[in-house]
């Protein structure tokens, strides 16, 4: 159906399309009950030929299921995104999309093998692309949301919205997946997460993040995604490291995959709180801490550095009577002060205009 400016198709669609993007080449195909196209100006159905009109926007609704193959130069795979939701809207001119939940994200992706027991080959085509280049592994994620998304391809920057809740970690082949809603235990290496309001950004590109400064690039070309996120509203999250597990909730959190930094913030009259317990023979201490803010690294998990919160923290070593508020003796003293900036010298790129 077309009314001069928009162009409405209903029933079974499916689509298939490819894009070459730096080193890298995309597959995308999906499908849909209802396509429509907006152009951005009405067309005279009397002068066709003399029309101007360019394409506008472009929306897909009810029962949408798009997946994205990501390849680099030499056909190896590289990431796999698969969406769905009830409806997504594309405006062509900002390159921006609009998606109406409850939706899901699954991910399946190549990223930079950070933690120390991460050298262990994450399936054999892994292997195979890394002989050359940095460890790598193979990362999956599944995020549910139940309001809305809104994604800016121009720099990699997506917004999750009502009810947000994801789970990630390490998989054994493409084959596998990760599945939020069936999630009871956590796995060694992954990390579950809820809120509000989620901000995923990747940060490839930046001289504090990228290649230069966290080498993340596989031997035939395209640069492996750098993410970062920021969580806000109603935090909790869990963690589960060889060395220890750890959880903690407050109102807002930060994540630098980059450099390994997982940041806790509380509210003025409201302090964050995070449980860092060791595991197996480790002489390490368990950690129950009320703070104003907190940096973590979560493949240890350690206190990087702290604020101390109005009730104190709670330092107990294993087998022994917690000592209350302080540290126990023999333990280093994490630093205090300001958490320092796990971006260096970028400043607000969290904040948009």
């Amino acid at each position: 159906m077309f009314d001069g400016q928009a162009v409405r198709i209903e029933g079974d669609i499916r689509f298939d399309g490819a894009v070459a993007v730096d080193q890298s080449l995309w597959y995308i195909n999906g499908q849909s009950e209802v396509l429509q196209l907006e152009l951005s100006q009405a067309v005279n159905l009397n002068d066709i030929k003399s029309a101007t009109a360019q394409p506008h926007q472009l929306t897909i609704s009810q029962n949408v299921n798009i997946l994205a193959s990501q390849l680099d130069s030499l056909g190896n795979k590289r990431s796999r995104q698969q969406l769905q939701l009830p409806t997504l809207t594309f405006d062509l001119q900002s390159n921006e999309l609009l998606g109406i939940g409850p939706g899901s994200v699954r991910s399946w992706h190549i990223t930079s093998a950070f933690a120390s027991r991460a050298a262990v080959s994450a399936g054999g085509e892994v292997a195979a692309s890394n002989r050359s280049g940095p460890p790598e592994q193979l990362q999956g994620a599944h995020l549910i949301f139940r309001d809305s998304m809104r994604g800016f391809l121009d720099h990699s920057e997506i917004y999750f919205q009502g009810k947000v809740e994801l789970a990630a970690g390490p998989l054994a082949s493409w084959d596998d997946a990760i599945d939020v809603t069936r999630l009871q235990h956590l796995a060694l290496d992954q990390m579950h997460l809820d809120c509000d309001l989620l901000k995923v950004y990747d940060t490839s590109s930046l001289s504090t993040t990228g290649p230069a400064a966290s080498p993340s690039r596989g031997s035939a070309g395209g640069a492996t995604k750098t993410w970062e996120f920021q969580a806000k509203g109603n935090v909790h999250f869990a963690g589960k490291a060889e060395s220890g597990d750890y959880e903690g909730s407050g109102s807002e959190v930060n994540y630098v995959q980059a450099k390994e930094l997982l940041t806790l913030l509380g509210e003025p009259r409201r302090a964050a709180h995070v449980i860092i317990r060791p595991s197996g023979p480790s002489q390490a201490s368990l950690i129950n801490a009320s703070v104003e803010y907190a940096a973590i690294n979560p493949h240890i998990p350690s206190l990087e550095s702290y604020k101390m919160g109005a009730q104190g923290i709670d330092v107990q070593l294993q087998g022994s009577q917690s000592q209350g508020t302080g540290q126990p003796s023999g333990q280093p003293t994490p630093p205090r002060g300001d958490i320092p900036n796990p971006r260096g010298t970028v400043t607000d790129f969290l904040r948009r205009p």
